[in-house]
């Protein structure tokens, strides 16, 4: 055990040189040669790590001479090494009023202060002892070990350098000043130090670590994680390893590896609250919703002061439907950090899920007076704004989208300039993929536009759409997800002069409600298959044939207020001369197993209709009505023209509208609308009393005229 001894020796030969009595013993006191008699005693235990008896000698020095500066300087660094922080300041903090111009006592006054999260004062004390012993390399390390907990990289920088210039060569501050310039933001820099460090240790697993993050930063992910899976193969429990891999596997969406790693990273470390988040965002998007906010509660409790933790709790909350109690938590939140774009932007959000639209609006721009750039206050505003039918306004702020990490990475793949909206006469165009199926579908409604001004397209989509894409657009060139090597895709399809991410389509063609096609079926199945379903369907049963998706979206999108149990649907379920055929992409069998034993109702499910999209769009082809949730059932019947009810919540995606039963996309869609959140029952009951019409007439019933959103 070190007991301090490296930073005070020169001090205490002083006390090992005495011999005799001191001139300065009191009378009826111990004598300064039995104080120093005991003093050595003490503190040959302390080395020996006999550290109870050793306190129990400084204690009864100090019962003889209250302000003796050794005594209560190393019983001060016995309590802070037991962990009493607060003894500890108060003993040091003693000793320190009595000798001021000792370094160690300043260095371990500074590391007790430390312990106990009082970080200010401590850098100050650091700095202090730093005054006194210039060239002390662990207390300029403990400094800049410090600045960077405090987010205050360049001071750290500046201490890791001082330690390079006393010290040049070390494998720690090269490994340190990598940590110091990454936290700026200076990655090649950062780097080259922890390049450094590796040609001197090629298994430091801190560099490797870091090097890690640095290529996260960087968006090379696959880099990222060669990196961490070393480290950890040299050290299988380095934390701050185990943490980083769980951040690529996550941006990777591999959410069940990278929760196995964070478990065992708070085996490590259970009292870690970044890490309590980052496992309860695992569980979140496994949908393990009670362990999701188990650890969030926990992350909360350990750190009160992250608003990170404390936001996606209310956010768990609600989607859990716990509405009242979300929103109030939240409001809490914000009362915390209302300096927090963040949490304005928040409260926005769930205040637009309940309708509040005007409310939720003012939160956007609180949270935009904060932080001009703030990237979700613009992209949530300009969602709103195309809830609500502000076209003109709403798609020009989506854009601020394409600014949030993930787009970036997306978008940033193609090294091609961006089109502008200029004309497109003797160009190609790249229309690249992003977003979701649903999107990509939605979006391809702008595809004849593009098709229609430019020399030719280039169309980027998802690998399920490739061959109805490829059926629907025949004179563009359609090609699944670059992946990999990007320079041999773009070899693969003619000579490209501009891209625009799907997505930014309507920013060009969609701009107000007359610029929607009416009656304009842009999607083909294969007719073939369409005809080969219809048979196979007529063989089933004579009766109205009725298509079904119960489930919308994935984790962390709301999926939860999206998606209705099947035993709510019983209503609709439960009509006579219907024959009910599952469109749910998933893993359904035991859900229907259930349904059709408790209720004796028999949903068809035929999986290979689920898994190939070129079946799903068949089979529903053959289908009289497809009756779903929000999910890219909506946009797959729709883009074919073909009947699509579609069960609504409150506040639905901007593609859906705030109001009306019709969709501007699609004319062949009508939607049944929630009028509270999380509560399906009139929808539900609404639908299957116009089922039930229809099943008794043979008709559906007609689609409203659209209303022009106001």
């Amino acid at each position: 055990m070190s007991c301090g001894t490296c930073a005070v020796s020169s001090w205490l030969k002083k006390l090992f040189a005495r011999e005799g009595p001191s001139e300065s013993g009191r009378s009826g006191q111990a004598s300064e040669a039995h104080i120093d008699d005991w003093m050595r005693e003490a503190y040959a235990l302390h080395k020996e790590g006999k550290l109870a008896d050793a306190e129990d000698r400084y204690r009864r020095i100090l019962r003889a001479q209250s302000e003796n500066v050794d005594a209560l300087y190393l019983l001060g660094e016995i309590s802070n090494r037991s962990g009493r922080h607060e003894r500890a300041i108060e003993l040091i903090g003693k000793a320190i009023a009595a000798s001021p111009g000792v370094a160690a006592f300043h260095h371990e006054f500074a590391m007790a202060l430390r312990s106990n999260r009082e970080h200010a004062r401590a850098e100050s004390s650091f700095a202090k002892a730093i005054e006194l012993a210039p060239n002390d390399l662990q207390s300029l390390t403990e400094l800049g070990d410090l600045q960077l907990e405090m987010g205050k990289p360049s001071s750290a920088e500046k201490s890791f350098r001082e330690i390079e210039r006393l010290s040049p060569g070390l494998l720690a501050t090269s490994v340190n000043l990598g940590s110091a310039l990454m936290a700026q933001n200076r990655l090649d820099e950062a780097a080259e130090w922890l390049d450094k460090a590796l040609e001197q240790d090629p298994f430091c697993v801190q560099a490797l670590s870091n090097l890690g993050v640095v290529n996260i930063k960087r968006k090379d992910i696959p880099a990222a994680q060669r990196l961490l899976e070393r480290a950890l193969e040299f050290d299988p429990f380095c934390f701050e390893a185990q943490v980083n891999l769980a951040v690529v596997l996550q941006k990777q969406a591999k959410w069940d590896k990278a929760m196995r790693i964070l478990e065992e990273a708070v085996r490590t470390r259970p009292d870690h609250p970044h890490v309590k988040h980052s496992l309860a965002r695992a569980y979140w998007h496994r949908s393990d919703y009670d362990a999701a906010e188990r650890a969030l509660r926990d992350a909360v409790r350990l750190a009160p002061d992250l608003i990170d933790p404390a936001v996606d709790l209310s956010k768990i909350l609600f989607e859990t439907g716990r509405i009242e109690e979300a929103l109030a938590h939240m409001r809490t939140v914000l009362q915390n950090h209302l300096k927090q774009p963040v949490a304005h932007v928040a409260l926005g959000y769930m205040l637009e899920m309940v309708g509040e639209f005007t409310q939720a609006m003012a939160c956007y721009e609180d949270a935009l007076a904060l932080d001009p750039a703030s990237v979700q206050a613009h992209v949530n505003r300009g969602v709103l704004w195309i809830l609500t039918g502000d076209l003109e306004r709403g798609w020009p702020e989506y854009e601020w989208r394409l600014r949030t990490d993930e787009l970036i990475a997306a978008y940033g793949r193609f090294p091609l300039p961006r089109w502008d909206g200029g004309s497109l006469a003797g160009r190609t165009l790249l229309v690249h993929a992003e977003q979701g199926l649903g999107d990509e579908i939605l979006y391809g409604s702008c595809l004849p536009d593009a098709i229609r001004q430019a020399k030719h397209c280039v169309i980027e989509c998802a690998d399920r759409l490739v061959p109805i894409f490829s059926r629907s657009f025949p004179q563009a060139t359609v090609r699944g997800m670059a992946k990999g090597d990007i320079a041999q895709w773009l070899k693969d399809v003619p000579p490209i002069d501009v891209q625009i991410p799907t997505g930014s389509l309507p920013l060009h063609f969609r701009r107000k409600a007359a610029d929607f096609p009416r009656e304009q079926p842009y999607l083909k199945a294969d007719p073939d298959r369409a005809k080969a379903w219809k048979t196979r369907l007529e063989d089933l049963s004579p009766r109205m044939k009725i298509g079904l998706s119960w489930r919308g979206g994935v984790p962390m999108t709301g999926n939860a207020l999206r998606s209705i149990p099947l035993e709510q649907l019983l209503p609709i379920l439960g009509q006579q001369d219907v024959s009910f055929v599952s469109l749910q992409y998933g893993d359904v069998k035991n859900e229907l197993a259930r349904l059709e034993h408790s209720h004796g109702i028999a949903v068809q499910h035929w999986q290979e209709a689920i898994d190939d999209y070129e079946e799903t769009a068949a089979l529903m082809c053959a289908l009289d009505l497809t009756i779903t949730v929000c999910t890219a059932v909506v946009h797959l019947g729709g883009a074919q023209g073909l009947p699509v009810w579609i069960l609504t919540p409150l506040r639905p995606e901007a593609r859906y509208g705030a109001s009306g039963h019709t969709m501007q996309w699609y004319s062949s869609a009508r939607m049944f609308r929630q009028a509270r959140v999380g509560d399906w029952s009139g929808v539900v009951d609404k639908a299957a009393a116009e089922l039930r019409q229809a099943v008794t007439r043979r008709v559906l019933p007609s689609i409203p005229a659209a209303v022009t959103p106001q």
